[in-house]
C-alpha cells in the first residue's frame, strides 16, 4: 500500500472512532442489537442473514466525512450490518467482469475531499434492462435496500438486495 492510502485509511478509522462515540441510535445500532440480544442469525450455504426489523441506516443526511467513515466501517466489518436496511446517496457505477461475464452495479461514495472513495454493490428490485432502464455512469443516485453478504468462489462480498433506485 502506498502512504496516501495508509494515511487515508488511518484518518477514516479515526473518524469512525470519534463518531462511534456519539449517542446516535444509528451510529450504535449494531452494537446495541448484539448487547441486547435482539438479533437472530440464520446461516445458509449462500449467505448469512441477521434480522432485526428496527435496523435502518440512512446515510443520505450525514456529512461527507461521516458517510465515508460509516461506509468504510461497513466494508471492513460487514458482519455487523447484515440484515440492516440502508439508504445511500452516491454516484452510479457499473462494472463488467470480463472473466465471468457478470455485470455489477454499485453506488460509489467519495470522502469529503474527493480523494478516496468506497462503493457498495446493489441489486435493483424487479426486472430492469441495462443500459435502457439504468442511469448513465457517474449519475448521482439514491439506493435503498437490505445489506447482505454472498460468496463467489472463495471470497465473500456484500451488497444491497431488493434495492430501490432513485436518480
Amino acid at each position: 500500500m502506498n502512504i496516501k492510502k495508509v494515511l487515508c485509511m488511518f484518518i477514516c478509522l479515526v473518524c469512525v472512532s470519534i463518531f462511534s462515540g456519539c449517542s446516535s441510535k444509528q451510529a450504535n445500532l449494531s452494537m446495541d442489537n448484539e448487547v441486547n440480544g435482539k438479533s437472530e442469525t440464520t446461516t445458509t450455504k449462500q449467505k448469512t442473514t441477521k434480522t432485526n426489523k428496527s435496523d435502518y441506516l440512512d446515510l443520505t443526511e450525514m456529512s461527507g466525512t461521516v458517510i465515508y467513515s460509516q461506509i468504510s466501517n461497513i466494508v471492513y466489518a460487514p458482519e455487523n450490518y447484515i440484515g440492516t436496511k440502508m439508504k445511500i446517496k452516491g454516484i452510479f457505477n457499473v462494472y463488467d467482469d470480463e472473466k465471468t461475464g457478470k455485470r455489477y452495479f454499485s453506488v460509489i461514495i467519495p470522502d469529503a475531499t474527493a480523494c478516496c472513495q468506497q462503493g457498495i454493490e446493489f441489486e435493483w428490485k424487479g426486472e430492469h434492462s441495462y443500459p435502457e432502464d439504468y442511469p448513465e455512469d457517474g449519475t448521482e443516485i439514491i439506493v435503498e435496500g437490505e445489506f447482505q453478504t454472498y460468496q463467489e468462489g472463495q471470497f465473500t462480498y456484500s451488497h444491497l438486495i431488493d434495492a430501490e433506485l432513485t436518480f
